[in-house]
Protein backbone atom coordinates (compact mmCIF):
# COMPACT_ATOMS: atom_id res chain seq x y z
CA UNK A 1 0.00 0.00 0.00
CA UNK A 2 1.04 3.65 -0.45
CA UNK A 3 0.44 6.09 2.39
CA UNK A 4 -1.12 9.38 1.45
CA UNK A 5 -0.36 12.66 3.12
CA UNK A 6 -1.82 12.93 6.61
CA UNK A 7 -5.26 14.16 5.66
CA UNK A 8 -6.92 14.58 9.03
CA UNK A 9 -5.62 13.85 12.53
CA UNK A 10 -8.25 13.86 15.25
CA UNK A 11 -8.24 13.32 18.99
CA UNK A 12 -11.40 11.60 20.14
CA UNK A 13 -11.39 13.63 23.34
CA UNK A 14 -12.08 16.81 21.36
CA UNK A 15 -14.24 16.26 18.29
CA UNK A 16 -15.25 18.93 15.77
CA UNK A 17 -18.37 18.85 13.65
CA UNK A 18 -18.34 16.85 10.43
CA UNK A 19 -15.89 18.19 7.82
CA UNK A 20 -17.03 18.35 4.21
CA UNK A 21 -15.07 16.69 1.41
CA UNK A 22 -13.63 18.93 -1.26
CA UNK A 23 -14.94 18.57 -4.79
CA UNK A 24 -13.00 18.67 -8.02
CA UNK A 25 -12.38 22.07 -9.53
CA UNK A 26 -12.64 22.70 -13.27
CA UNK A 27 -11.09 25.92 -14.55
CA UNK A 28 -11.43 27.03 -18.16
CA UNK A 29 -8.04 28.41 -19.22
CA UNK A 30 -8.90 29.18 -22.84
CA UNK A 31 -12.00 29.61 -24.98
CA UNK A 32 -11.51 29.39 -28.74
CA UNK A 33 -12.88 32.39 -30.59
CA UNK A 34 -16.08 32.42 -32.58
CA UNK A 35 -15.86 31.23 -36.19
CA UNK A 36 -17.16 32.98 -39.29
CA UNK A 37 -18.57 31.07 -42.25
CA UNK A 38 -16.93 31.33 -45.69
CA UNK A 39 -18.75 28.62 -47.64
CA UNK A 40 -18.83 24.84 -47.89
CA UNK A 41 -16.54 21.95 -48.85
CA UNK A 42 -18.32 18.82 -50.15
CA UNK A 43 -21.46 20.14 -48.52
CA UNK A 44 -19.81 20.73 -45.12
CA UNK A 45 -19.80 24.33 -43.83
CA UNK A 46 -16.35 25.91 -43.59
CA UNK A 47 -15.73 28.50 -40.87
CA UNK A 48 -12.58 30.43 -40.06
CA UNK A 49 -11.04 32.26 -37.14
CA UNK A 50 -7.47 33.02 -36.08
CA UNK A 51 -6.33 30.29 -33.71
CA UNK A 52 -8.58 27.37 -34.64
CA UNK A 53 -11.68 25.83 -33.11
CA UNK A 54 -13.28 22.56 -31.98
CA UNK A 55 -10.31 20.65 -30.54
CA UNK A 56 -10.84 16.88 -30.66
CA UNK A 57 -7.38 15.54 -29.89
CA UNK A 58 -5.49 15.23 -26.62
CA UNK A 59 -2.92 17.75 -25.43
CA UNK A 60 0.76 16.85 -25.11
CA UNK A 61 3.27 18.36 -22.69
CA UNK A 62 6.39 19.61 -24.41
CA UNK A 63 9.89 19.70 -22.97
CA UNK A 64 9.36 23.44 -22.33
CA UNK A 65 6.43 22.81 -19.97
CA UNK A 66 3.85 24.08 -22.44
CA UNK A 67 0.93 22.13 -23.86
CA UNK A 68 0.65 21.38 -27.58
CA UNK A 69 -2.44 20.41 -29.50
CA UNK A 70 -4.48 20.59 -32.68
CA UNK A 71 -7.94 21.78 -33.64
CA UNK A 72 -10.19 20.12 -36.20
CA UNK A 73 -11.75 23.32 -37.52
CA UNK A 74 -11.14 27.03 -37.75
CA UNK A 75 -7.87 28.77 -38.49
CA UNK A 76 -7.38 30.95 -41.55
CA UNK A 77 -8.35 28.11 -43.92
CA UNK A 78 -11.13 26.60 -41.86
CA UNK A 79 -9.52 23.14 -41.57
CA UNK A 80 -7.80 23.32 -38.19
CA UNK A 81 -4.57 24.43 -36.59
CA UNK A 82 -1.58 23.43 -34.45
CA UNK A 83 -1.12 25.47 -31.27
CA UNK A 84 0.94 25.87 -28.10
CA UNK A 85 -0.59 27.01 -24.83
CA UNK A 86 0.89 27.71 -21.41
CA UNK A 87 -0.74 26.36 -18.27
CA UNK A 88 -1.87 29.95 -17.61
CA UNK A 89 -3.80 30.05 -20.89
CA UNK A 90 -1.51 32.03 -23.23
CA UNK A 91 -2.05 30.48 -26.69
CA UNK A 92 0.32 30.72 -29.68
CA UNK A 93 -0.64 29.61 -33.19
CA UNK A 94 2.08 27.35 -34.68
CA UNK A 95 0.57 26.09 -37.93
CA UNK A 96 -2.58 26.02 -40.03
CA UNK A 97 -3.86 23.01 -41.97
CA UNK A 98 -4.42 23.89 -45.60
CA UNK A 99 -7.17 21.45 -46.59
CA UNK A 100 -9.53 18.94 -44.95
CA UNK A 101 -7.40 15.97 -45.94
CA UNK A 102 -4.52 17.29 -43.81
CA UNK A 103 -6.46 17.37 -40.57
CA UNK A 104 -5.33 14.95 -37.83
CA UNK A 105 -8.68 15.34 -36.10
CA UNK A 106 -8.34 12.72 -33.37
CA UNK A 107 -4.65 11.90 -33.44
CA UNK A 108 -3.03 14.68 -31.42
CA UNK A 109 0.69 15.15 -30.85
CA UNK A 110 3.32 12.93 -29.17
CA UNK A 111 6.51 14.17 -27.52
CA UNK A 112 9.56 12.60 -29.16
CA UNK A 113 12.94 11.79 -27.58
CA UNK A 114 14.46 14.85 -29.24
CA UNK A 115 12.06 17.30 -27.57
CA UNK A 116 10.03 17.82 -30.75
CA UNK A 117 6.40 16.77 -31.17
CA UNK A 118 5.07 14.39 -33.80
CA UNK A 119 1.64 13.88 -35.30
CA UNK A 120 -0.19 12.36 -38.24
CA UNK A 121 -2.68 13.57 -40.81
CA UNK A 122 -5.56 11.38 -41.84
CA UNK A 123 -5.07 11.89 -45.59
CA UNK A 124 -3.21 14.40 -47.74
CA UNK A 125 0.55 14.54 -47.92
CA UNK A 126 2.57 13.99 -51.07
CA UNK A 127 0.71 10.82 -52.08
CA UNK A 128 -2.70 11.43 -50.56
CA UNK A 129 -2.36 8.61 -48.00
CA UNK A 130 -1.60 10.78 -44.99
CA UNK A 131 1.71 11.74 -43.43
CA UNK A 132 3.77 12.02 -40.26
CA UNK A 133 4.82 15.56 -39.33
CA UNK A 134 7.16 17.18 -36.81
CA UNK A 135 6.54 20.31 -34.76
CA UNK A 136 9.40 22.03 -32.94
CA UNK A 137 8.78 24.08 -29.80
CA UNK A 138 9.69 27.14 -31.91
CA UNK A 139 6.76 26.43 -34.20
CA UNK A 140 8.54 24.95 -37.24
CA UNK A 141 6.27 22.34 -38.88
CA UNK A 142 7.66 19.84 -41.39
CA UNK A 143 6.57 16.54 -42.99
CA UNK A 144 8.95 13.65 -42.28
CA UNK A 145 7.06 10.86 -44.08
CA UNK A 146 4.22 10.56 -46.59
CA UNK A 147 2.32 7.28 -46.83
CA UNK A 148 1.68 5.69 -50.20
CA UNK A 149 -1.46 6.35 -52.19
CA UNK A 150 -4.45 4.06 -51.76
CA UNK A 151 -4.91 2.08 -55.00
CA UNK A 152 -8.18 0.54 -56.16
CA UNK A 153 -7.42 -2.79 -54.46
CA UNK A 154 -6.56 -0.92 -51.20
CA UNK A 155 -3.23 -2.74 -50.78
CA UNK A 156 0.22 -1.16 -50.63
CA UNK A 157 3.53 -1.70 -48.89
CA UNK A 158 3.39 0.81 -46.02
CA UNK A 159 -0.26 1.42 -45.23
CA UNK A 160 -2.40 4.54 -45.57
CA UNK A 161 -4.65 6.74 -43.44
CA UNK A 162 -2.91 6.98 -40.02
CA UNK A 163 -5.84 7.92 -37.80
CA UNK A 164 -4.57 7.76 -34.22
CA UNK A 165 -1.73 9.16 -32.14
CA UNK A 166 1.82 7.84 -32.26
CA UNK A 167 3.37 6.00 -29.30
CA UNK A 168 6.95 6.58 -28.17
CA UNK A 169 8.76 3.24 -27.82
CA UNK A 170 11.49 2.36 -25.38
CA UNK A 171 13.98 2.43 -28.25
CA UNK A 172 13.27 6.10 -29.04
CA UNK A 173 11.27 5.27 -32.18
CA UNK A 174 7.63 6.17 -32.73
CA UNK A 175 5.06 3.44 -33.32
CA UNK A 176 1.64 3.73 -34.93
CA UNK A 177 -1.12 2.15 -36.99
CA UNK A 178 -2.89 2.85 -40.26
CA UNK A 179 -6.52 2.19 -41.07
CA UNK A 180 -6.05 1.21 -44.72
CA UNK A 181 -3.38 -0.18 -47.00
CA UNK A 182 -0.83 -2.83 -46.19
CA UNK A 183 -0.72 -6.34 -47.64
CA UNK A 184 -4.42 -7.02 -47.00
CA UNK A 185 -5.87 -3.51 -47.31
CA UNK A 186 -6.91 -3.45 -43.63
CA UNK A 187 -4.12 -1.39 -42.15
CA UNK A 188 -0.65 -1.80 -40.76
CA UNK A 189 1.50 -1.42 -37.67
CA UNK A 190 4.62 0.65 -38.31
CA UNK A 191 7.74 2.06 -36.69
CA UNK A 192 9.27 5.38 -37.67
CA UNK A 193 12.39 7.22 -36.52
CA UNK A 194 12.47 10.94 -35.87
CA UNK A 195 14.39 11.23 -39.17
CA UNK A 196 11.46 9.73 -41.07
CA UNK A 197 12.75 6.20 -41.71
CA UNK A 198 9.65 3.98 -41.67
CA UNK A 199 9.40 0.19 -41.34
CA UNK A 200 6.18 -1.82 -41.58
CA UNK A 201 6.04 -4.27 -38.66
CA UNK A 202 2.78 -6.04 -39.37
CA UNK A 203 -0.24 -6.19 -41.65
CA UNK A 204 -3.73 -6.50 -40.20
CA UNK A 205 -5.84 -9.31 -41.60
CA UNK A 206 -9.17 -9.39 -39.77
CA UNK A 207 -12.14 -10.16 -42.05
CA UNK A 208 -15.19 -8.03 -41.36
CA UNK A 209 -18.76 -8.10 -42.61
CA UNK A 210 -20.13 -5.34 -44.80
CA UNK A 211 -18.37 -2.03 -45.29
CA UNK A 212 -16.67 -1.85 -41.89
CA UNK A 213 -13.00 -1.03 -41.34
CA UNK A 214 -11.15 -2.76 -38.52
CA UNK A 215 -9.66 0.60 -37.41
CA UNK A 216 -6.73 -0.34 -35.14
CA UNK A 217 -6.20 1.83 -32.07
CA UNK A 218 -3.05 3.55 -30.98
CA UNK A 219 -0.52 1.22 -29.36
CA UNK A 220 0.21 0.77 -25.65
CA UNK A 221 3.44 -0.68 -24.27
CA UNK A 222 2.92 -3.55 -21.85
CA UNK A 223 5.13 -4.53 -18.93
CA UNK A 224 6.73 -7.13 -21.23
CA UNK A 225 7.84 -4.49 -23.74
CA UNK A 226 5.36 -5.60 -26.42
CA UNK A 227 2.68 -3.38 -27.90
CA UNK A 228 -1.03 -3.93 -27.29
CA UNK A 229 -4.07 -2.48 -29.01
CA UNK A 230 -7.64 -2.99 -30.12
CA UNK A 231 -9.58 -2.95 -33.36
CA UNK A 232 -13.01 -1.38 -33.60
CA UNK A 233 -14.45 -4.31 -35.55
CA UNK A 234 -13.43 -7.70 -36.88
CA UNK A 235 -13.35 -10.86 -34.82
CA UNK A 236 -16.49 -12.54 -33.50
CA UNK A 237 -19.63 -10.81 -34.78
CA UNK A 238 -17.55 -7.76 -35.69
CA UNK A 239 -17.22 -7.03 -31.96
CA UNK A 240 -13.58 -6.00 -32.20
CA UNK A 241 -10.35 -7.59 -31.04
CA UNK A 242 -7.53 -7.17 -28.55
CA UNK A 243 -4.10 -7.87 -30.03
CA UNK A 244 -0.40 -7.99 -29.20
CA UNK A 245 2.37 -6.86 -31.55
CA UNK A 246 6.02 -7.62 -30.87
CA UNK A 247 8.78 -5.27 -31.98
CA UNK A 248 9.65 -7.94 -34.63
CA UNK A 249 6.16 -7.58 -36.12
CA UNK A 250 4.51 -10.77 -34.84
CA UNK A 251 0.77 -10.11 -34.43
CA UNK A 252 -1.37 -12.23 -32.11
CA UNK A 253 -5.11 -11.85 -31.52
CA UNK A 254 -5.68 -12.36 -27.78
CA UNK A 255 -9.41 -11.63 -27.54
CA UNK A 256 -12.17 -11.62 -30.14
CA UNK A 257 -15.26 -9.58 -29.28
CA UNK A 258 -18.67 -11.16 -28.96
CA UNK A 259 -20.60 -8.30 -30.49
CA UNK A 260 -21.83 -6.85 -27.18
CA UNK A 261 -19.90 -3.66 -27.90
CA UNK A 262 -17.41 -2.19 -30.31
CA UNK A 263 -13.89 -1.26 -29.33
CA UNK A 264 -12.90 2.38 -29.77
CA UNK A 265 -9.75 3.48 -31.57
CA UNK A 266 -8.41 5.59 -28.72
CA UNK A 267 -6.12 2.95 -27.25
CA UNK A 268 -5.66 1.16 -23.95
CA UNK A 269 -4.07 2.28 -20.68
CA UNK A 270 -1.63 0.10 -18.75
CA UNK A 271 -2.68 -0.16 -15.11
CA UNK A 272 -0.38 -0.49 -12.09
CA UNK A 273 -1.50 -4.12 -11.86
CA UNK A 274 -0.14 -4.96 -15.33
CA UNK A 275 -3.59 -5.23 -16.90
CA UNK A 276 -5.01 -2.97 -19.61
CA UNK A 277 -8.04 -0.75 -19.23
CA UNK A 278 -10.17 0.65 -22.03
CA UNK A 279 -13.67 1.53 -23.15
CA UNK A 280 -16.24 0.72 -25.78
CA UNK A 281 -18.35 3.45 -27.33
CA UNK A 282 -21.48 1.33 -27.26
CA UNK A 283 -22.86 -1.99 -26.15
CA UNK A 284 -26.09 -3.95 -26.21
CA UNK A 285 -28.63 -1.32 -25.27
CA UNK A 286 -25.94 0.66 -23.46
CA UNK A 287 -24.11 3.90 -24.30
CA UNK A 288 -20.68 2.43 -23.64
CA UNK A 289 -18.65 0.39 -21.17
CA UNK A 290 -15.28 0.31 -19.44
CA UNK A 291 -13.40 -2.98 -19.44
CA UNK A 292 -10.26 -4.59 -18.07
CA UNK A 293 -8.28 -7.10 -20.10
CA UNK A 294 -5.27 -9.11 -18.99
CA UNK A 295 -2.19 -9.47 -21.22
CA UNK A 296 -3.44 -13.01 -21.93
CA UNK A 297 -6.79 -11.72 -23.20
CA UNK A 298 -9.18 -12.37 -20.29
CA UNK A 299 -11.70 -9.53 -20.51
CA UNK A 300 -14.20 -8.30 -17.91
CA UNK A 301 -16.62 -5.38 -17.95
CA UNK A 302 -16.21 -2.96 -15.03
CA UNK A 303 -18.68 -0.17 -15.79
CA UNK A 304 -21.86 0.17 -17.84
CA UNK A 305 -22.71 3.74 -18.77
CA UNK A 306 -26.36 4.75 -18.48
CA UNK A 307 -26.47 8.36 -19.78
CA UNK A 308 -26.80 9.83 -16.27
CA UNK A 309 -23.24 8.77 -15.39
CA UNK A 310 -22.06 9.52 -18.94
CA UNK A 311 -22.41 8.16 -22.44
CA UNK A 312 -19.94 7.29 -25.22
CA UNK A 313 -16.54 7.35 -23.48
CA UNK A 314 -14.42 9.42 -25.81
CA UNK A 315 -10.75 9.12 -24.92
CA UNK A 316 -8.30 6.68 -23.42
CA UNK A 317 -8.20 6.49 -19.64
CA UNK A 318 -5.51 8.58 -17.94
CA UNK A 319 -3.67 7.14 -14.93
CA UNK A 320 -3.57 9.64 -12.07
CA UNK A 321 -0.88 10.08 -9.40
CA UNK A 322 -3.21 8.37 -6.92
CA UNK A 323 -3.32 5.14 -8.96
CA UNK A 324 -6.88 5.76 -10.17
CA UNK A 325 -8.01 6.21 -13.77
CA UNK A 326 -9.63 9.38 -15.04
CA UNK A 327 -11.64 9.69 -18.23
CA UNK A 328 -14.25 11.60 -20.18
CA UNK A 329 -17.49 10.85 -21.96
CA UNK A 330 -18.65 12.72 -25.03
CA UNK A 331 -22.28 12.83 -23.89
CA UNK A 332 -24.42 12.28 -20.82
CA UNK A 333 -24.22 13.62 -17.30
CA UNK A 334 -26.57 15.17 -14.81
CA UNK A 335 -26.94 18.55 -16.57
CA UNK A 336 -27.58 17.66 -20.21
CA UNK A 337 -27.21 14.65 -22.46
CA UNK A 338 -25.17 16.89 -24.78
CA UNK A 339 -22.79 17.98 -22.03
CA UNK A 340 -20.47 15.07 -21.31
CA UNK A 341 -18.69 14.10 -18.10
CA UNK A 342 -15.41 13.51 -16.31
CA UNK A 343 -15.14 10.38 -14.14
CA UNK A 344 -12.77 8.42 -11.91
CA UNK A 345 -12.31 4.64 -11.81
CA UNK A 346 -10.31 2.40 -9.48
CA UNK A 347 -8.70 -0.84 -10.67
CA UNK A 348 -11.41 -2.63 -8.66
CA UNK A 349 -14.09 -1.04 -10.82
CA UNK A 350 -15.32 1.56 -8.33
CA UNK A 351 -16.74 4.36 -10.46
CA UNK A 352 -17.30 8.00 -9.46
CA UNK A 353 -18.75 10.78 -11.61
CA UNK A 354 -16.68 13.88 -10.92
CA UNK A 355 -18.03 16.59 -13.23
CA UNK A 356 -20.90 17.12 -15.65
CA UNK A 357 -20.60 19.78 -18.33
CA UNK A 358 -23.54 22.11 -18.84
CA UNK A 359 -24.21 21.20 -22.45
CA UNK A 360 -26.90 22.53 -24.78
CA UNK A 361 -29.02 21.38 -27.69
CA UNK A 362 -26.69 22.28 -30.60
CA UNK A 363 -23.08 23.09 -31.43
CA UNK A 364 -23.81 26.80 -31.90
CA UNK A 365 -24.89 27.23 -28.28
CA UNK A 366 -22.66 28.85 -25.70
CA UNK A 367 -22.03 28.09 -22.04
CA UNK A 368 -19.40 28.76 -19.40
CA UNK A 369 -17.37 25.55 -19.44
CA UNK A 370 -17.73 23.89 -22.87
CA UNK A 371 -19.25 20.54 -23.78
CA UNK A 372 -18.42 17.17 -25.33
CA UNK A 373 -14.88 16.48 -24.08
CA UNK A 374 -13.62 14.13 -26.79
CA UNK A 375 -9.97 13.68 -25.82
CA UNK A 376 -7.85 11.88 -23.26
CA UNK A 377 -6.96 13.92 -20.17
CA UNK A 378 -3.30 14.94 -19.91
CA UNK A 379 -1.61 14.71 -16.50
CA UNK A 380 0.55 17.69 -15.52
CA UNK A 381 3.60 17.54 -13.23
CA UNK A 382 1.58 19.30 -10.54
CA UNK A 383 -0.98 16.46 -10.44
CA UNK A 384 -3.70 18.36 -12.32
CA UNK A 385 -5.23 17.26 -15.61
CA UNK A 386 -5.66 19.31 -18.77
CA UNK A 387 -8.23 18.58 -21.45
CA UNK A 388 -10.38 20.03 -24.20
CA UNK A 389 -14.05 20.29 -25.04
CA UNK A 390 -15.11 20.02 -28.67
CA UNK A 391 -18.06 22.38 -28.55
CA UNK A 392 -19.62 25.32 -26.75
CA UNK A 393 -17.86 27.46 -24.19
CA UNK A 394 -18.29 31.26 -24.25
CA UNK A 395 -17.74 31.45 -28.03
CA UNK A 396 -19.31 28.12 -29.12
CA UNK A 397 -15.94 26.92 -30.48
CA UNK A 398 -14.66 24.69 -27.66
CA UNK A 399 -12.40 25.21 -24.67
CA UNK A 400 -9.23 24.11 -22.90
CA UNK A 401 -9.64 23.35 -19.20
CA UNK A 402 -7.67 22.42 -16.10
CA UNK A 403 -9.05 19.82 -13.70
CA UNK A 404 -7.77 19.96 -10.13
CA UNK A 405 -8.47 16.94 -7.97
CA UNK A 406 -7.90 17.52 -4.25
CA UNK A 407 -6.66 14.68 -2.07
CA UNK A 408 -9.33 12.64 -0.32
CA UNK A 409 -10.62 14.21 2.87
CA UNK A 410 -11.67 12.61 6.13
CA UNK A 411 -14.81 13.85 7.82
CA UNK A 412 -15.70 13.01 11.42
CA UNK A 413 -19.00 13.24 13.28
CA UNK A 414 -19.57 12.68 16.97
CA UNK A 415 -22.41 10.42 18.10
CA UNK A 416 -23.16 9.12 21.60
CA UNK A 417 -20.27 6.75 22.35
CA UNK A 418 -19.06 6.65 18.76
CA UNK A 419 -17.51 8.63 15.98
CA UNK A 420 -18.44 8.18 12.32
CA UNK A 421 -15.67 8.69 9.78
CA UNK A 422 -16.38 9.24 6.10
CA UNK A 423 -14.12 9.87 3.12
CA UNK A 424 -14.75 10.51 -0.56
CA UNK A 425 -12.41 8.08 -2.30
CA UNK A 426 -13.04 4.32 -2.01
CA UNK A 427 -9.48 3.63 -3.17
CA UNK A 428 -8.28 4.66 0.30
CA UNK A 429 -8.44 2.68 3.52
CA UNK A 430 -8.37 3.83 7.15
CA UNK A 431 -5.58 3.56 9.74
CA UNK A 432 -5.48 4.56 13.41
CA UNK A 433 -2.83 5.33 16.05
CA UNK A 434 -2.80 6.56 19.65
CA UNK A 435 -0.04 9.08 18.89
CA UNK A 436 0.38 11.20 15.79
CA UNK A 437 4.05 10.21 15.70
CA UNK A 438 3.32 6.60 16.58
CA UNK A 439 2.63 3.49 14.56
CA UNK A 440 -0.55 3.59 12.46
CA UNK A 441 -2.26 0.25 11.93
CA UNK A 442 -4.92 -0.77 9.44
CA UNK A 443 -8.54 -0.99 10.51
CA UNK A 444 -9.54 -4.20 8.70
CA UNK A 445 -12.37 -3.90 6.18
CA UNK A 446 -12.97 -0.25 7.05
CA UNK A 447 -15.19 1.36 4.44
CA UNK A 448 -16.81 4.76 4.39
CA UNK A 449 -18.87 5.51 6.44
CA UNK A 450 -17.07 3.77 9.34
CA UNK A 451 -18.27 3.82 12.95
CA UNK A 452 -15.59 3.66 15.64
CA UNK A 453 -16.19 3.47 19.38
CA UNK A 454 -14.76 6.37 21.41
CA UNK A 455 -11.91 4.89 23.42
CA UNK A 456 -10.47 6.24 26.69
CA UNK A 457 -7.17 7.06 25.00
CA UNK A 458 -6.62 9.63 22.27
CA UNK A 459 -6.91 8.37 18.68
CA UNK A 460 -5.61 9.71 15.40
CA UNK A 461 -6.78 8.59 11.96
CA UNK A 462 -5.35 8.80 8.46
CA UNK A 463 -6.10 7.47 4.98
CA UNK A 464 -3.82 5.20 3.00
CA UNK A 465 -3.94 4.16 -0.63
CA UNK A 466 -5.11 0.52 -0.81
Amino acid sequence: MRISNLLWALACASLPAAAHAQSVQLTMIYAFSRQYGIGTYNGVPISTNVEGANPESSLAFGSDGCLYGTTSRGGSNGFGTIFRITTNGALTLLGTFSDPDNVGRNAGLTLGPDGNLYGTTLLGGTNGGGDVFQVTTNGAVSTIYSFSAIPDDLTNSDGSVPKVALTLGRDGCLYGTTVEGGAYGEGTIFKITTNGDLATLGNLDLPVDGEYSVEPSSLTIGQDGNFYGTTSSGGSNNGGTFFRATTNGVLTTLYSGSGVGSFPTVGLTLGPDGNFYGSTANGTGLPGTIFRVTPAGALSTLVNFNNTNGASPSGALALGPDGNFYGTTLYGGTNSYWGGTIFRLTTNGQFTSLYSFAGASNEASTNADGASPSSTLTLAPDGSFYGTTFTMGPNASGTIFKLTIPPPTLAIQSLPGNVVLTWDDPAYGLQAATNIDGVFTNIPSAASPFTNAILPNTQFFRLVRN
